[in-house]
């Protein structure tokens, strides 16, 4: 039986949600035993793992001490954080990119054309996700503004300090304003300086995190939306690999990337950030009526503008067209209604505005490379 250690901290979402889809491949196999070490992301190395026998190893690395015991080990290793450049080991990580994408086309769909971005200084992962969407955004013609701290200025600062620095930079932003949050664990942060400096989240900032941590997200008012990036399956890979590595002896990819599976809108992005009162009517009617069947024609009409202006308006300020739009919103809501619930296909084709299995199958396989039944059953073990 493999002995395989697991070396992922708890105290953050994205640490609980590797754990899980490590423990799925745990009950799909049922051969592994696991020694578990608990504890906060850089105290990950107890002494006991210098003398633990064992198979395989599973970890965040993290720092020089981290790296230094488990190369001792000369075990295989999967490390499932990325964050250390000297780290050998092959990795299985969020796909950065397609979630900062993800962030700035949420944004965009909801009107906004100023944005800006928190990071962590020192975190490879808050370095990816503030290039991609730095990139991504001025491919668009946007230029975001950044701030950033690094763990260790944060602690030397007292909080008010930490608050009035926050409140500086938001003010400084043009109005109104997206923000992406590198990580959740910022959201509360910047709610509470956006309430210090007078400013109404979303309808004057509009924020969106990652990691979809309940704990942060739910807490606050106004909630947080954020990106679900599929940690659980982060896990699950990385514990298939390991598999691959000690039973067949080979060699796992340097790095593997696991793509987000959607954003969760809370109410600190749920607004259009329009002036245009027409513009505002419209993607509040697709917002509400793209899964009961509305059409171009029903929309152009809430909006007051014929279908040609409508059209020339949404191109315009979103980038898009009002089909792709609706499309966009059966599509999404597809994807949430077989990922949450047991519906049959053909119900879930209904509520989502497809009226029929046959189409929702041939959008979905086109769109996500899945049909309805291998996109739940993928999703159904990394929900």
């Amino acid at each position: 039986m493999p002995q395989i250690a697991l070396l992922v901290e708890t105290a953050l979402g994205s640490g609980r949600q590797i754990l899980r889809g490590v423990s799925h491949f745990v009950y799909e196999r049922e051969d592994w035993e696991i020694f578990h070490y608990t504890g906060s992301l850089g105290a990950m190395v107890p002494d006991v793992l210098r003398n633990w026998e064992g198979d395989g190893i599973i970890a965040r690395i993290n720092n020089e001490e981290t790296l230094s015991v488990i190369e001792s080990r000369g075990l295989p290793v999967i490390d499932v954080l990325g964050n250390y450049p000297k780290s050998p080991f092959p990795r299985v990580l969020p796909d950065n990119e397609a979630i900062s994408k993800m962030v700035l086309d949420h944004l965009r769909s909801r009107g906004f054309a100023s944005f800006g971005f928190f990071g962590v200084e020192g975190e490879q992962w808050s370095h990816e996700r503030e290039k991609a969407f730095v990139e991504y955004s001025n491919s668009h013609g946007f230029n975001p503004v950044c701030f950033k701290i690094s763990h260790a200025q944060k602690r030397q600062l007292n909080w008010d300090h930490y608050q009035n620095q926050l409140c500086e930079w938001l003010l400084s932003l043009n109005k109104p304003t997206g923000i992406f949050a590198c990580s959740d664990q910022f959201g509360p942060d910047l709610i509470q300086a956006c309430r210090l400096a007078k400013l109404h989240v979303p309808e004057d900032v509009a924020l969106v995190g990652v990691d979809n941590d309940l704990a942060f997200c739910e807490v606050v008012r106004p909630s947080l939306s954020s990106v679900r990036p599929n940690h659980t399956e982060v896990g699950y890979i990385a514990a298939s690999l390991l598999t691959e590595v000690i039973e067949k002896g080979e060699k796992a990819p340097e790095v593997t990337r696991i793509p987000p599976q959607a954003i969760e809108i809370r109410q600190s992005s749920d607004v259009f950030a329009l002036e245009d009162q027409g513009l505002k009517k419209a993607l509040l009617a697709i917002k509400e009526g793209a899964c009961e069947g509305i059409g171009v024609d029903e929309v152009s009409k809430i909006s007051g503008y014929s279908r040609s202006v409508l059209q020339r308006k949404v191109k315009k300020e979103l980038g898009r067209t009002v089909h792709e739009l609706l499309h966009g919103a059966r599509i999404s809501r597809a994807k949430q209604l077989l990922e949450m619930t047991d519906l049959p296909i053909s119900e879930v084709a209904q509520r989502s505005g497809f009226n029929h299995q046959e189409y929702l199958g041939m959008v979905l396989k086109k769109e996500s490379g899945y049909s309805p039944a291998q996109f739940r059953k993928l999703h159904a073990r990394v929900s």
